[in-house]
């Protein structure tokens, strides 16, 4: 739910008017990854990640704000149970705030490259970009940047797509999401200190926006480019998952990060990345929805 509310005011019209109006003659959405990146540099606003961040800064000092009211309200007694429902619901949405704006900003980056975040596949492949977006330690991140690789490889060979619906990503990213609310409702038990809350809210929303915001743009960009040019892989650096600054560089032991794979769970529902069909190019699907 909130990644169709998410997507929904991001207008593919809009980005093909946007290369028309610069000269360039693009008659379907698909046309856009035949483009120059220069192109496509061209008509990206360059502040996407500083709209997302000052919204998600607004929601987090709000959140952190609640945080400090409930805090304040429990030791009065009679206004602890409100506190605490004050402070357990200002958590809730904060994360669900985080997740819509997260969403939504990788679907931003990605429509500028000519992928539309409405595709069952693009979706999957958004969750994979959150993933690797919001990894703290460099094992994890490493590991989300293999998985990302993994989908985008996917993708571009047509490997067993055909099989992903509506249904079956919708089931993904029900699992993914779990995991995904313990991440960021982890992070948020920082704002667990009065009047210090406002401020930790806004900065740490900044700053996981602003994250997430330059993950999308080194993902859809590296797989942008390695769609045109498929020897790049080949050079490819495998440190090239560090690209993309931590903003947390460590956690204290008992706040552990576990990985999240989204591979293994699109593999749970049977969509398989190693199939007969893999070898032989004439089975791809046809991906030009236009």
């Amino acid at each position: 739910m909130v990644n169709r509310v998410a997507t929904a005011p991001l207008s593919r019209d809009r980005v093909l008017a946007a290369h028309r109006a610069d000269g360039r003659s693009v008659a379907t959405f698909n046309d856009i990854r035949g483009l120059d990146l220069a192109d496509i540099d061209r008509i990206k606003p360059r502040d996407i990640d500083l709209r997302y961040a000052a919204s998600g800064a607004l929601f987090g000092a709000l959140s952190g704000l609640a945080v400090t009211g409930g805090e304040i309200a429990i030791p009065t007694g009679a206004g602890g149970g409100a506190g605490l429902a004050l402070i357990a619901g200002a958590v809730s949405f904060d994360a669900a705030t985080t997740t819509l704006l997260s969403a939504a900003v990788v679907g931003h980056v990605g429509i500028y490259y000519g992928y539309d975040p409405v595709r069952p596949e693009e979706k999957l492949f958004s969750l994979a970009v959150l993933n690797w977006g919001t990894a703290t330690s460099v094992a994890v991140k490493q590991a989300a940047f293999a998985d990302l690789s993994i989908l985008a490889n996917g993708l571009y060979a047509g490997k067993s797509w055909i099989y992903l619906n509506e249904t079956v990503t919708s089931r993904i990213a029900t699992a993914f999401a779990r995991q995904f609310q313990q991440r960021l409702i982890k992070r948020t038990l920082g704002k667990f200190v009065p009047v210090a809350a406002i401020v930790a809210g806004a900065s740490l929303n900044w700053l996981t926006l602003e994250q997430i915001a330059d993950a999308a743009d080194a993902a859809y960009r590296r797989r942008f480019l390695l769609e045109k040019y498929p020897h790049l892989a080949e050079h490819e650096d495998p440190n090239t998952a560090l690209a993309v600054p931590t903003t947390f560089d460590s956690e204290p032991d008992n706040m552990v990060e576990e990985d999240i794979n989204v591979v293994e769970l699109a593999e749970a529902e049977g969509v398989s990345f190693t199939t007969a069909d893999d070898e032989d190019p004439g089975n791809e699907p046809n991906v030009d929805e236009d």
